[in-house]
């Protein structure tokens, strides 16, 4: 039952850090057309 518990809570941070990972990603896709852009006015 331990031995359970221990992959249940591994596979859940693995996960946890995957999505992380994702949504990095995503919003590094959603921001890089943003940052070509010379005009953006965010300097």
């Amino acid at each position: 039952m331990k031995y359970l518990f221990k992959t249940f809570v591994i596979t859940g941070a693995t996960l946890m850090c995957g999505a992380a990972l994702g949504l990095l990603r995503l919003g590094e896709m959603v921001d890089a057309p943003n940052r070509a852009k010379p005009d953006s006015g965010h300097e």
